[in-house]
């Protein structure tokens, strides 16, 4: 390391180190001063509100030579939706994707749950048992195996080895 002989007007005069983290004194930081003393300006926009705009922004375009009026958004949307019906894959991956991230991985069909025919079936006799036995027997479960017993499919013991 230098050493500096300093006057720079921030104290007085002496020695001081100049090196990997020793700033020569004259270009440090005066107390007080600001790294951006000016500021971000007022009229000065964001990314986040720029993209919002831009989905915002209404337009009418030309499909199949009928006008269709929408914003930005809802015609990108549309398009890609064409798109991954027409056979792109690309296009079908991203729409997949975009729906699954949206709406999650439930069943879009319909608002109402379904039940496979076995699940049916089970709840139907489990039904039928807890309607007939209810005073002698407080089950809460449906039938099925009994909890704890066995192991699932595919699962590992602690002591199992490979």
């Amino acid at each position: 390391m230098t050493k500096k002989s300093n006057n720079g007007g921030n104290g007085p005069p002496g020695d001081y180190e100049v090196g990997y983290g020793k700033t020569p004194k004259h270009s440090r930081w005066k107390k007080g001063q600001s790294g951006n003393p000016k500021g971000r300006k007022k009229g000065a926009r964001g990314l986040k509100s720029d993209l919002d705009d831009a989905l915002k922004e209404q337009l009418t375009i030309t499909v199949n030579g009928k006008q269709r009026k929408g914003t930005t958004q809802s015609h990108a949307m549309y398009a890609v939706a064409v798109k991954a019906a027409t056979g792109d894959m690309r296009a079908s991956k991203q729409f997949t994707d975009l729906i699954l991230n949206v709406f999650g991985p439930g069943d879009r069909g319909s608002s109402e749950a379904r039940l496979s025919p076995l699940d049916q079936e089970l709840l139907e006799r489990w039904l039928e048992r807890s309607g007939d036995d209810d005073a002698s027997d407080e089950r809460t479960e449906p039938p099925g195996p009994a909890r704890g017993k066995g192991r699932a499919i595919g699962s590992k013991s602690k002591g199992a080895k490979r």
